[in-house]
């Protein structure tokens, strides 16, 4: 049986029957944030501007949560996916002339992760324009992307360029 496919907004394709025992089957979204982890100054690379866009990241992915666990609807959450691929984007921008201007030797592995995490971001959106709904799945994602990808990068990959920043100084 071929079941006829879909196309989202975003070009993403999907079939009809899918979608609707993804919907039928969905579980209602844990109001659970114990997981999320806030902004601490452990976070600090002691590179201003880096650290305030760090921040503002932190902010914006818990306002993303925020809005899928709480039910705010499709417009709250997509204007919080808009804004976070925007920002990622900016402050990749910010970090990459940063990390050039120092002579960072690990420059182009530190591009790639930035062009992972926005992968990661334009899954989520792909999801919400298929479904038009936050899922459990796109909040688990946001988890995600807070707990693993943005703690382990700033921790373990923009301390390094900072370091090898201090030690050029």
């Amino acid at each position: 049986f071929d079941a006829p496919l879909i196309t989202s907004p975003a070009g993403k394709k999907t079939d009809e029957l899918s979608t609707f025992l993804f919907r039928a089957s969905r579980k209602p979204i844990e109001k659970e944030r114990a997981m999320l982890q806030d902004w601490s100054d452990k976070y600090l690379l002691e590179i201003d501007e880096i650290d305030a866009q760090h921040k503002k990241f932190f902010d914006a992915t818990h306002r993303l949560y925020d809005d899928i666990v709480n039910a705010r609807g499709e417009h709250a959450v997509e204007e919080a996916l808009t804004f976070l691929r925007s920002y990622a984007t900016e402050h990749f921008q910010a970090e990459e002339a940063f990390i050039e201007k120092n002579g960072y030797p690990r420059v182009d592995d530190h591009k790639k992760l930035h062009v992972d995490f926005i992968e990661k971001l334009d899954e989520l959106a792909d999801e919400f324009d298929i479904y038009k709904a936050p899922t459990q799945g796109m909040a688990d994602q946001i988890l995600e992307l807070t707990q693993d990808w943005l703690l382990y990068h700033i921790i373990d990959e923009d301390t390094l360029y900072a370091e090898h920043a201090k030690a050029q100084s």
